[in-house]
This record gives C-alpha cells, structure tokens and sequence, in this order.
C-alpha cells in the first residue's frame, strides 16, 4: 500500500522536476505537459491513500468468507 502511494508522489516529483527544466529552457508546451502529469499524480497518489485509509477502516467478518 505505502509503496504505490510512495510511487505516485515520485512520479509527481519527476514530472515537476521536469516541468522546472521546461520552463528555463523556455519549452512552455512541454512545461504545461509535464505539469499536468506532476498533478495527475499527485491526484492519483491522494486517491489511493484516501482508498487505503477506508480498506484498513474495514473489518472482515467470519460469516462473509
């Protein structure tokens, strides 16, 4: 579970970094890419912590097995 979560945000750091690189190279079509990836994973990463979360609110009953 850590380790997605743990993945997406490096993802996200990577396209950020990546976004930085873009905009001092003046490539602003490549900046706004690499932002929108940055973003997208930082939202998948807040997905699946938030999913994580109510999984380990769950408890698992004898009679549903």
């Amino acid at each position: 579970m850590e380790w997605t979560c743990n993945f997406f945000l490096w993802k996200a750091a990577k396209w950020g970094d990546q976004m930085q690189e873009s905009l001092v190279k003046g490539l602003l079509g490549h900046a706004c890419y690499s932002g929108r990836q940055s973003h997208m994973y930082s939202l998948l990463a807040q997905d699946a912590q938030a999913a994580f979360q109510e999984l380990q609110s769950v408890s698992i009953d004898a009679d549903d097995e």
